[in-house]
């Protein structure tokens, strides 16, 4: 069994009354809700992968119109490391090289915030009030052998609205700082181009199944993938950013309205020298 104190922590502090953790297993997801009363004595199943939503409910239906007030910002940060952002206050490894954080506040975040913030960091998208994050200490069973995720640290700072304001963006669009958008070229001029010098099954690679399991070891890592084989054959940036944009993983991921963050990846793909 996994420890759920760090949840308690995390869980307390909220008015709710029924948080919610989530288990897959054989390819079956359940939410399962936990009461107030009985957070401190929950124990959770280490022979599957397990979940929690960091944001506690007022009913047991995991949904956002029964969301109550949280002071907490959260993000799933993939490949992002946790120290190259302002600090969070709980920061965990979900797997080697792939984390997870939360940020508590001195006010509840506003919905436009919660975006800004986890694009402005580079965060997987997903900040909606209802997401769920891998339990830190947990096994992840994605991988064969499975690994087994490690607590960071959970004392970070309380962080200020007013100051975190300055990292996010209202939208996806400019922001100080902000690496200018990709032209999106004609992808089937680039694809022409640079026929026959990288996998083009990269494109086409996104989810499959039912229960939505990831092929090719998840959809970043088709994504770099494919950005740095095109990288490798001399393409531009926006030629790399226009085959990113069109590719199922990335609009999978990350969906149409994400030209910020396709910048900020493309650029990240340029500074690197190697495929993950």
């Amino acid at each position: 069994m996994v420890s759920a104190a760090i949840l308690t922590k995390i869980w307390r502090p909220q008015a709710a009354n029924y948080f919610c953790y989530a288990t897959k297993r054989d390819g079956v997801w359940r939410d399962h809700y936990v009461r107030r009363r009985e957070i401190d004595r929950l124990r959770l199943p280490d022979d599957c992968d397990t979940y929690f939503c960091c944001h506690g409910l007022l009913r047991p239906v995991r949904r956002e119109a029964y969301a109550c007030e949280s002071k907490l910002l959260w993000a799933d940060l993939d490949a992002v490391f946790p120290g190259n952002m302002p600090m969070p206050t709980i920061a965990w490894a979900t797997s080697r090289g792939r984390f997870s954080a939360i940020w508590r506040c001195d006010g509840e975040p506003s919905r436009a915030l919660r975006k800004g913030f986890n694009d402005a960091i580079g965060a997987d998208r997903g900040w909606n009030l209802t997401k769920v994050l891998r339990v830190p200490g947990s096994v992840n069973y994605k991988y064969n052998p499975p690994q087994r995720g490690n607590l960071i640290w959970d004392d970070g700072p309380v962080h200020r609205l007013r100051d975190l304001r300055r990292y996010a963006r209202d939208d996806d669009g400019g922001g100080a700082g902000d690496a200018p958008d990709i032209k999106l070229l004609d992808t089937k001029a680039v694809l022409a181009k640079y026929e026959g010098q990288f996998d083009p099954t990269l494109l086409d690679t996104a989810v499959d199944g039912k229960d939505g399991t990831v092929r090719m070891g998840g959809r970043y890592k088709i994504i770099w993938k494919l950005g740095m084989q095109l990288k490798a054959a001399g393409a531009t940036r926006n030629e790399i950013g226009t085959l990113l944009y069109a590719s199922a993983a990335w609009q999978s991921k990350n969906g149409p309205n994400s030209h910020g963050r396709l910048a900020r990846e493309v650029d990240r793909i340029m500074r690197k020298d190697r495929i993950r």
